[in-house]
């Protein structure tokens, strides 16, 4: 169980929220308790900023050499949408792990998981926006490739 004085949230109206993680403070803009899950949604190329149903934005910024390789999504709708409970996904030279666990080794914080917009092609995980890539989707030296943000 969780001490008390580690489960302290200070809550300022409607501007945001700041709470303790792994002995930091961290601001949360925004009234994120009452956010709806974003519902899934397809978003066919060329990839335009995306509102999505929370009220955020997603953006494709072309890259080169970064973010998800161009040619692995140009003809196919990719689908976004935030976390359910129970995923898995495939980690080359991991197996399947839990969704979950996947964004706590990546130090997102617990009230941001569900919140995380999840990128897929074809049913299969490729991104989550503004943190992970699956290996085998990522752009190579030179490649034209998308690097995915969320906008508040």
């Amino acid at each position: 169980m969780v001490p008390r004085s580690r489960r302290q949230v200070l809550r300022f109206g409607r501007a945001g929220v700041l709470r303790r993680y792994r002995e930091r403070a961290v601001w949360t803009p925004g009234d994120h308790e009452t956010a709806a899950p974003v519902l899934p949604k397809a978003w066919p190329p060329p990839f335009r900023d995306l509102s999505l149903s929370d009220g955020r934005r997603l953006r494709a910024v072309p890259a080169v050499g970064q973010g998800v390789a161009a040619a692995r999504i140009a003809d196919r709708p990719l689908v976004v949408a935030t976390r359910t409970f129970g995923q898995r996904v495939f980690v080359p030279g991991r197996g399947h792990r839990a969704l979950k666990k996947l964004l706590q080794e990546m130090g997102m914080a617990p009230w941001e998981r569900s919140r995380a917009v999840l990128i897929y092609a074809d049913e299969a995980l490729i991104a989550v926006a503004g943190h992970w890539m699956c290996a085998s989707f990522t752009a190579g030296p030179g490649e034209p490739g998308f690097v995915f943000h969320i906008e508040s």
